[in-house]
């Protein structure tokens, strides 16, 4: 696994930052939309489970070996934010911006929180801006992977339309 430091204002792409993911199922569907959608890598915050782990694996469907991968600590995930300009888009349950009335750019980090507690309050003071998907019904909230791909989509149909 790779540190932080591979990201610099050089560093292109789409990458994922998962704040403490304890399923590894949904690590690695994760991991597979990331890839579907050309995404450089992911970031895994805090105590989470394994990246490496069989269920993991089998999910990602073999993305695993296409993406980079770093771990971080949540604070010094916040301390390089300060200091890198890399656009971070956190998605939250609660009222933010619908996540497709943002113009997404083609360098960014979209933060996800776990599946329990949502994205962390210091990762969440750490996005330049927090979204989230507008829900009709009962529910308030979607599993962790259905949410990324949702939004992750919305990412990629943005880029790919500004060619």
């Amino acid at each position: 696994m790779e540190s932080l430091g591979i990201l610099d204002d050089s560093t292109d792409g789409i990458w994922v930052g998962l704040d403490s993911v304890q399923d590894p199922g949904n690590l690695g569907t994760i991991l597979r939309t990331l890839n579907s959608v050309g995404g450089k890598g992911i970031i895994l915050l805090g105590e989470g489970t394994d990246v490496y782990h069989p269920t993991a694996i089998r999910a990602s469907m073999g993305a695993i070996f296409a993406l980079r991968i770093i771990r971080s600590g949540q604070r010094e995930f916040v301390d390089w934010k300060r200091k890198v300009d890399f656009p971070c888009y956190g998605a939250v349950c609660e009222p933010a911006m619908d996540y497709q009335s943002i113009h997404y750019p083609n360098r960014m980090i979209l933060l996800m929180g776990s599946e329990q507690k949502g994205l962390s309050p210091s990762l969440a003071g750490a996005c330049d801006q927090l979204i989230h998907i507008p829900m009709k019904g009962n529910v308030d909230s979607l599993n962790l992977s259905i949410a990324a791909s949702i939004i992750l989509y919305e990412v990629y149909n943005q880029i790919r339309k500004r060619g």
